[in-house]
């Protein structure tokens, strides 16, 4: 059997799960009308919108078959690492890629000085169907794993509560990044100090720390599913494989909306996925008796 034939089967299983996750994800954003997307005004007053934003009903589809394409394919490079079953590591991708997506989405109100409890209540939208789509992947392009044991940190469990209270390492490059960028872009509700989200206000750093805790938390999860045959290979491709190209595809939606945001969203993701990558390599070198 030849490569093209071997591939063949996981390309339409990759569109399977494309396919049938669009459908629901676009169900909710487009035809229920608690889940709608809404514009912040504060971006609005200051930016024009895009030729796209009079094609949302298009553009909103193509960008969720944009994003589940991307991270279908993702979940195949790493699910043979990842313990369980196929349902239970589907669920588990899904629930840890929906958390930062949730997690991204209050951001937006805390940082564009929007309402909270609407944003709170219209990001289910987008992580039910996130949800959905995890489920989707386990059932597809996952296998059932069930012996399998990816040994995140030592099985004493002293030191798997130690270690996962280091996780509050990854805090610190990412406030202290962002509180950088805050003596340069020094007006809260200028178009760079919302769209870099840099924290000014408690209930920002708050939210900052919420963000960064959990892209922790998916650290903890994933990274040890990643390629690679050494810590500094991992956390590399998680930093900038998987958290950065999850952060920039939830950055790219205000690109498409808005004119002149595009650079913004490319400097907030580089500058995150650094501080991740930091914070990966030190929390690694903490822990260094358990295999990542």
């Amino acid at each position: 059997m030849n490569q093209s034939q071997v591939e063949r089967p996981l390309l339409i299983s990759l569109f399977k799960v494309v396919i049938l996750t669009v459908s629901v994800w676009a169900c909710f954003r487009l035809l229920i009308p608690i889940f709608a997307v809404t514009f912040p005004d504060a971006m609005g007053s200051q930016l024009s919108y895009s030729w796209a934003y009079d094609k949302f009903e298009l553009m909103l589809p193509l960008y969720f078959t944009i994003y589940t394409f991307t991270f279908s394919y993702i979940f195949t490079v790493i699910e043979k690492n990842l313990p369980g079953s196929k349902i239970q590591k589907g669920l588990l991708y899904g629930s840890v890629l929906g958390a930062i997506w949730y997690v991204g989405l209050i951001g937006i109100p805390i940082h564009y000085f929007t309402p909270l409890d609407f944003e709170a209540i219209s990001a289910f939208g987008d992580v039910i169907p996130m949800l959905i789509f995890g489920l989707l992947c386990g059932l597809f392009l996952g296998s059932d794993n069930i012996k399998k044991e990816v040994e995140i940190q030592p099985k004493n469990s002293k030191w798997q509560i130690i270690n996962f209270l280091l996780l509050f390492i990854f805090l610190f490059p990412g406030l202290v990044f962002r509180s950088l960028l805050g003596l340069v872009f020094t007006e809260p509700k200028s178009v760079a100090a919302m769209m870099l989200m840099i924290p000014f206000s408690i209930s920002q750093y708050i939210y900052t720390i919420v963000l960064f805790l959990t892209i922790g938390i998916l650290y903890y999860f994933i990274a040890p599913a990643t390629p690679g045959d050494s810590i500094l290979k991992k956390n590399t491709y998680f930093s900038f494989g998987v958290f950065g190209v999850h952060w920039l595809l939830f950055q790219a939606f205000f690109p498409v909306f808005y004119s002149g945001v595009f650079t913004y969203g490319i400097s907030l993701t580089l500058i995150d996925s650094v501080a991740i990558f930091l914070s990966a390599n030190i929390y690694s070198r903490l822990i260094k008796n358990s295999k990542v």
